[in-house]
């Protein structure tokens, strides 16, 4: 039964369990053999032996269930060793004797960039750089006698190229790391410190680098602690000090040099590390017959100090106050005026002569720069002449100065560079004598000016002699644009140079070369009423469309207390000066004799001529009037029998016969109007039957409805503006007559204005007879009596007229037009001399013309004034 419990117990895990079961059962048959034989006493020992063998085997099972437990916790903490071993961020690595690796970890693994299995069995000085194997083999043998406090630095060959790692010994037991028995390994510890490496290479170089930095100054310097003891001191300390540093290092400053003990330097070395302030002095230390500038910051708990000798420029500064105080006194005693500014201009200090020459004070002067002394006109070249010191160290030139009167004076200055900041100038007054080569250079430019303007009086055509001596004069005066001109006999200004240097550029309509005498204005117009000089280079105003002036220079020419001419000058860069004016007025006063003798010939020339112009006129008016008169009466006279014949045939045909009828009435049209031909032809000659015995016509209604019906009639590219008084405007006229006088005029406006349009201008208004302009008038003898007229206007911008034509567009059938026309312009002239009137005509080819009927007024308002035209 107990043999049957034993073998029905469950067999044990371990052999030590087993072989107790073994002998529990041997044991168990033994007793059973031996109980036949035994006494009772002796089988109840066996059982009470036995009993205790069961009671030891459980004591026996429990202490192998609890060994069996702490074998499993043993199991776990080595499996957690492990793994801070093999993950440990330092490689350990067990080696022989021989340095054959026996047992790496995975963190040394990856260091080399191998797995694990394939480092285990490698010699470790084969993952060194080839530099360091042989110190690693050399201090191998010193690493396994005393492995403790054994380290070397070695460069490790891994992935990365080499990096920098420390091998340190490991005295503790290898098999309790490693898993390995003591024997005779070596575990080593490999730590990767390639970034610290770098880090103290890097302070290493920096420090060396401020190493010969302090080493290479020229100035001396010292660190000392917070109880100044001396840390460092560089070599040109040395040298000052006469102290080997290698000696001083460590030791207090005040032990080494015991004679600056309770000196400045003291004093001021403790108030530096009291008050954690930068200070900077200066200092005389007899002991070694020097000065010294030093300069003391606080640095790490302790002073930096640098020092040098100053000895040499001190002296040099004491020279300089000396030289200075040499300087100003040959300043204040010098003959001439002497300035010193500074590197802006401003005054720092003048000398007597400076203040007698300018009339300023010294404290007057000392508070300006250079530019507030400059004259206004001469500052911008004065300031450029203070750049050119500044930048080529010197300067000499003349230099027109301000003084304190008021008054510009010329000085030549002299100007040196002194330094930056420090600029001499020396000045002495030349005004008398520029005055002198002013004077004289001018009184050059005029016999220049005049010998080649009398040349030009002498040498040029009558077309071109005002143009060349305006050409001359605007060349030497370098303006852009200008008029020379004359006084008329009418007392108006007649400019023949405008037609080249102006017209083109003038946007005005009606451009003439004349100016009435009543309409100068302006800059030009107020020196020739005051015969005196004008000049202006700001505020002028133009009327719109007249050219923009800049600046003007307007010298009348005078004779005998007569202005007889003019000068012009306009838009010169920069302005006119004092000097232009002067030069001009010289010019003037040489030009006025002979342009006076030039106009004596002129105008005897051009009565001459226009005497002759008359003549002709008169005799060919005169024949051609004899002539024509006769024919158109005659003329008349027959075509009044062949109209009373032509009426009593129409009259006495029958009814049906058409034919005939047709042919008749095309022949009494035509009668009739030859008939009207003639009859223009005799109100051309002024032989018209019609008397001057006309009612009083106001022509302001007459010309409005005129000016209507021509609108509607007109194409879209004329257009027609008409301006008209608001006061009554009566002519002693027929209004049949007038409107023939308006269609012919009209008529010749739309021809010029061709198919291309353009625009026409209707005006009206009331003149007196001085306003009457004496160019191109018709006819030649006539003279406006004294009383005001009406001014019929038209204006076009059609082809205009040739000079050559003008004098022939009112001869009967002259035209340039179409053939079997030439009685429209003629006819007007017609019943212009039926009202004791005239006609005057401008023209300009290609610009248009302007046509003016004058009409004497019936009814003269009592003021006498002119009616002001505006649109209607």
């Amino acid at each position: 039964m107990k043999q049957q419990q034993a073998t029905d117990r469950p067999d044990t895990t371990t052999p030590r369990t087993m072989r107790s079961d073994e002998l529990r059962r041997r044991a168990e048959l033994l007793i059973d053999d031996f109980a036949g034989a035994a006494s009772p006493a002796q089988s109840a020992d066996l059982h009470e032996v036995l009993q205790e063998l069961h009671v030891h085997q459980i004591e026996l099972e429990l202490q192998n269930d609890e060994l069996q437990l702490t074998q499993k916790r043993l199991e776990e903490s080595r499996r957690g060793y492990m793994r801070l071993y093999h993950d440990a961020p330092v490689g350990y690595v067990v080696i022989d004797t021989a340095g054959m690796i026996r047992k790496a970890n995975k963190t040394f693994a990856g260091m080399v960039g191998d797995p694990v299995e394939a480092v285990d069995g490698t010699p470790l000085a084969g993952y060194l750089a080839a530099e360091d194997r042989s110190i690693f083999l050399a201090r191998l043998r010193s690493f396994r006698k005393n492995p403790a406090d054994k380290q070397l630095d070695v460069r490790l060959d891994g992935p990365g190229g080499p990096r920098f790692v420390s091998i340190r010994a490991f005295s503790g037991e290898i098999g309790s790391v490693a898993d390995e028995s003591p024997g005779d390994g070596l575990l080593v510890t490999v730590t990767d410190i390639h970034q610290r490496k770098l880090i103290e290479k890097e302070i290493e170089g920096r420090r060396r680098e401020l190493d010969a930095i302090l080493a290479g100054m020229s100035d001396g310097f010292l660190s000392l602690d917070g109880g100044l003891q001396i840390r460092y001191m560089n070599s040109a300390a040395e040298q000052v000090l006469g102290a080997d540093r290698q000696q001083v290092i460590g030791r207090g400053l005040f032990e080494v040099f015991p004679e600056a003990c309770a000196s400045v330097f003291e004093t001021e070395y403790r108030r530096v590390l009291l008050e954690k302030r930068a200070r900077s002095f200066e200092t005389f230390f007899a002991p070694h017959d020097r000065w010294y500038e030093v300069n003391v910051a606080p640095f790490q708990d302790g002073l930096s100090v640098f020092f040098r000798v100053i000895s040499d420029r001190k002296k040099a500064e004491d020279a300089i106050v000396e030289s200075e105080q040499r300087f100003r006194s040959y300043i204040a005693n010098a003959p001439y005026g002497i300035f010193v500014s500074d590197g802006h201009g401003q005054y720092q200090q003048v000398n007597p002569a400076a203040c007698s020459l300018t009339g300023y004070a010294e404290s007057e002067l000392l508070a300006m720069e250079i530019g507030e002394m400059l004259a206004p006109s001469f500052r911008e070249a004065g300031l450029t002449h203070f750049q050119t010191v500044k930048e080529q160290g010197q300067v000499q030139r003349e230099v027109r100065l301000r003084c304190k009167d008021g008054s510009e004076r010329w000085f030549s200055v002299s100007a040196v560079k002194v330094n930056d900041d420090r600029y001499l100038g020396f000045i002495d007054d030349i005004d008398a004598e520029k005055q002198t080569q002013e004077e004289l250079q001018r009184s050059r430019r005029i016999l220049e000016l005049n010998h080649r303007i009398a040349t030009i009086f002498l040498t040029a055509s009558d077309d071109d002699l005002f143009h060349d001596v305006l050409n001359l004069l605007l060349e030497a005066f370098a303006s852009s644009i200008g008029l020379f001109g004359y006084i008329d006999d009418n007392g108006d200004l007649v400019c023949p140079t405008m037609t080249r240097h102006v017209w083109e550029k003038c946007q005005v309509e009606e451009k003439s070369i004349v100016f009435p005498h009543a309409q100068w204005g302006g800059v030009w117009g107020r020196a020739l009423l005051e015969r005196r000089s004008l000049l202006a280079n700001e505020g002028l105003q133009v009327p719109a469309g007249h050219i923009e002036l800049h600046s003007v220079l307007a010298v009348p020419i005078v004779q005998r207390d007569e202005a007889i001419g003019h000068f012009i000058l306009a838009n010169k860069e920069g302005g006119y000066d004092q000097e232009d004016l002067d030069l001009l007025e010289g010019v003037a006063d040489q030009v006025a004799p002979i342009l006076l003798a030039y106009l004596g010939r002129l105008r005897r020339r051009e009565l001459q001529s226009e005497l002759e112009t008359i003549n002709r006129q008169l005799h060919k008016n005169e024949s051609l009037g004899r002539m024509a008169g006769a024919v158109a009466h005659n003329y008349n006279n027959m075509l009044t029998v062949i109209l009373g014949n032509l009426e009593v045939a129409l009259a006495d045909l029958p009814q049906h016969d058409t034919g005939l009828k047709n042919v008749l009435g095309a022949a009494h049209d035509a009668a009739r109007r030859l008939a009207a031909l003639g009859t223009n032809m005799l109100i051309y000659l002024g032989q018209s039957s019609t008397a001057r015995s006309f009612p009083p016509v106001d022509l302001v209604p007459l010309l409005e409805d005129y000016g209507r019906a021509c609108k509607q009639n007109l194409t879209e590219e004329v257009l027609l503006t008409i301006r008209l008084p608001d006061q009554p405007v009566p002519v002693v006229s027929d209004r049949d007559l007038v409107r023939r006088l308006l269609d012919s005029l009209f008529a010749n406006a739309v021809e010029a204005l061709g198919s291309n349009g353009g625009s026409i201008e209707l005006t009206l208004t009331v003149v007196s007879p001085g306003e009457i302009a004496g160019d191109h008038r018709f006819p030649v003898d006539w003279q406006p009596v004294d009383n005001p007229h009406a001014c019929i206007r038209l204006l076009d911008t059609g082809c205009g007229i040739s000079a050559e034509n003008l004098e022939r567009i009112f001869d009967p059938f002259y035209t340039q037009k179409f053939t079997g026309r030439g009685m429209g312009l003629p006819l007007v002239l017609g019943i212009v001399r039926m009202h004791g009137g005239g006609v005057t005509v401008r023209s300009v080819v290609n610009k248009g013309s302007v046509f003016k009927v004058f009409l004497p007024v019936a009814d003269v308002r009592p003021d006498g004034g002119s009616c002001d035209g505006e649109e209607r």
